[in-house]
C-alpha cells in the first residue's frame, strides 16, 4: 500500500488488506478513521506514521516474522514519531500471532540504525504487544 494512499480519508473506516500486501507506506492509513485493522502474513514493513489514525486501534499483525518498522528521534527536538502514535491517550492494540510472540519481544534488540532511524527495531513498542490465536 502506497505511501499516502489513504491519508486523511476520514470516511475511511475499514478495509481488507490483501494477504499479497509486502508493505505498508508512509502515512498510508493515517488520518483515516479505521479501529481495527489486520495486516497480512506476508507483510514485512511498515512505514512512518503508517497507522496513525484519528482513533483507539486494534491492529492484528499476522506476520510470523516481525515486519521492519519505523522509529525516529528527531534530534534537535527529541521528539518521536513512528508507524502509531506514540506519546498519546489512545488505545492501541498491537496483537500478534501467540506462537511468534517471543520473536516480536527479541527484536528490540535488533534494530537496524541509519543515522537516528531505526529499522526492525519493536523496542518503542513492546507495551502495545498482545499475543493473539489468529487459528481460532
Amino acid at each position: 500500500i502506497g505511501d499516502t494512499m489513504f491519508y486523511s480519508c476520514s470516511s475511511l473506516s475499514s478495509i481488507v488488506i490483501p494477504e499479497n500486501v509486502t508493505t505498508i507506506g508512509f502515512l498510508a492509513f493515517a488520518g483515516t478513521n479505521i479501529r481495527s485493522i489486520v495486516l497480512p502474513k506476508n507483510v514485512t514493513s511498515i512505514g512512518e506514521q503508517a497507522l496513525c489514525v484519528i482513533g483507539d486501534l486494534d491492529i492484528y499483525c499476522k506476520a510470523e516474522t516481525p515486519p521492519s518498522v519505523y522509529y525516529y528521534v528527531y534530534s534537535n527536538t527529541n521528539s518521536q514519531t513512528g508507524f502509531i502514535s506514540l506519546n498519546s491517550s489512545k488505545i492501541i492494540n498491537i496483537y500478534v500471532p501467540t506462537e511468534y510472540y517471543d520473536s516480536y519481544l527479541e527484536y528490540r534488540n535488533k534494530g537496524l540504525s541509519n543515522g537516528e532511524i531505526h529499522i526492525v527495531n519493536w523496542s518503542k513498542y513492546i507495551s502495545y504487544l498482545r499475543p493473539f490465536n489468529f487459528n481460532e
